[in-house]
């Protein structure tokens, strides 16, 4: 996926929009191709990745939201009622202690989620590792904006090396593409290719 900055702050937003889309795009159709038809979107943040879905998969699809704010929940949930495709519940909970029983996920996906708290990294990785059934998509920041750690410093940091050696060891395929905050690196993983403890 090529790359490219848009100076203009509206252009950007929508621009960067529309990278996040074809990431999703790009995951499902993987997935797709593997016959994935049960999903769980770790951190969703916002109901686009629950749209994609919905846009590419007719019928008996199943869709599990993950997410902290009980405000973004409240708003996947009522934009998921529309869904003709799509059968969607919302669960609000951490990355890391996902409530699902093992290998019951055909494709996981988490976007953007690792590095808001980078020190429970190993545990997210083994949670999406745990519940995935055939395939999972784990996309973490390769390059942060100096301005966007200044803003976030709480919260948004950089992601041990390690945690990207374990994923380059073991992914099938990888995408690059951009957000309001840096670049973002896609890792996507056959589940039989298992990460390496």
């Amino acid at each position: 996926m090529r790359l490219e900055y848009v100076k203009d702050k509206k252009k950007r937003e929508r621009y960067l929009k529309g990278q996040r889309t074809k990431a999703y795009r790009i995951f499902l159709r993987l997935a797709k191709n593997l016959n994935a038809n049960t999903f769980l979107d770790v951190g969703s943040g916002d109901e686009k990745f629950s749209n994609v879905v919905n846009d590419l998969f007719k019928e008996n699809t199943y869709l599990i939201c993950t997410e902290l704010d009980w405000q973004n929940a409240k708003k996947i949930a009522q934009e998921s009622m529309k869904y003709r495709n799509v059968s969607c519940d919302v669960v609000l909970t951490e990355a890391y202690n996902l409530p699902i029983r093992d290998g019951s996920i055909d494709g996981v996906s988490s976007f953007n989620v690792i590095n808001w708290k980078p020190m429970n990294a190993y545990k997210h990785l083994d949670e999406v590792e745990r519940v995935s059934k055939i395939c999972y998509l784990i996309s973490l920041y390769i390059g942060l904006y100096p301005e966007s750690l200044k803003i976030n410093k709480k919260y948004l940091q950089e992601v041990p090396p390690e945690v990207h050696y374990k994923l380059i060891d073991n992914h099938m395929s990888r995408f690059d593409y951009k957000d309001q905050n840096g670049i973002l690196r896609g890792y996507f993983v056959r589940k039989n290719l298992n990460l390496a403890k």
